[in-house]
């Protein structure tokens, strides 16, 4: 799981051995430490995160929990005052923006399809085009 604070961002997995822990793991030590301050934080050069640190499953649900509750900003992005992670989250963001746009609409390609089984021939495809699922209904 990533979790993208306007602080820090994680990936969270489960430990491979350890079924009562979770592995925390970030590019940044400062990250795992500012949210998780008394984990013992160890780095693996070879990884693809190189910052990771075991943690009780306990700890880290009632700690991100507590982060959720926390939250006091309307705009996301906004609350990011760090410019180089702003930029990061503003890439994944548009990233993810995109991704919504190539995501079939069950609803609008529905009505689509509805509205162009009234018509034959060449108006069908005109209302059928009528109903792109960029358009908001």
């Amino acid at each position: 799981m990533w979790i993208m604070l306007n602080n820090a961002t994680l990936s969270i997995v489960a430990h491979r051995t350890m079924p009562g822990h979770l592995l925390v793991r970030s590019r940044s030590e400062l990250d795992i430490n500012l949210i998780f301050p008394e984990a013992d934080v160890m780095e693996d050069v070879r990884a693809d995160y190189r910052f990771r640190a075991v943690i009780p499953r306990a700890t880290v649900g009632s700690t991100i929990l507590a982060e959720l509750m926390s939250i006091d900003y309307d705009n996301f992005k906004n609350s990011v005052k760090d410019d180089k992670r702003h930029d990061l989250y503003l890439d994944i963001w548009q990233v993810y923006w995109d991704f919504g746009w190539r995501t079939p609409n069950p609803v609008t390609d529905e009505v689509g399809r509805l509205c162009a089984a009234v018509f034959d021939g060449d108006e069908e495809e005109e209302v059928a085009g009528m109903f792109d699922y960029r358009d908001p209904i």
